[in-house]
C-alpha cells in the first residue's frame, strides 16, 4: 500500500511498501491490510502506526485525518510511540480545545 501524509505545508511521509495501518476513528481503533477493501473514514487525534514490507516499524502523530493518505493539520513523526502517545497528543489536543 501506499501511505501519503501530509500538512497543508508539507509532505511529512511518503512509503510505498506499508503492509499495515493501525489508526483510529470515532468508532475506535483498525487496522488496514494489503489488497483488502478501500476504507475511508475521518481520523481522532491519535497516533498512525504502520508496519513496511522489510517489518520496520513507523509512527506518527496527527490532528485528525482522512484515508490512508493522510491530509492533518499537524503531524509529528516519531520512533518513540511512548512519547508520541503521552507528549505529542496531549499538545495537540489541547491546541484543538483552544480553537474550539
Amino acid at each position: 500500500m501506499k501511505l501519503r501524509i501530509t500538512i497543508p505545508t508539507a509532505v511529512v511521509a511518503e512509503l510505498d511498501d506499508v503492509v499495515h495501518l493501525h489508526a483510529e476513528d470515532a468508532s475506535g481503533a483498525f487496522g488496514i491490510l494489503r489488497r483488502h477493501a478501500d476504507f475511508l473514514t475521518v481520523l481522532e487525534t491519535s497516533v498512525v502506526s504502520w508496519r513496511r514490507a522489510g517489518g520496520a516499524e513507523g509512527h506518527c502523530a496527527v490532528r485528525g485525518g482522512e484515508q490512508i493518505a493522510i491530509a492533518t493539520r499537524e503531524a509529528v513523526l516519531g520512533d518513540d510511540l511512548v512519547r508520541l502517545e503521552a507528549e505529542v497528543l496531549e499538545t495537540f489536543r489541547h491546541k484543538t480545545a483552544e480553537e474550539q
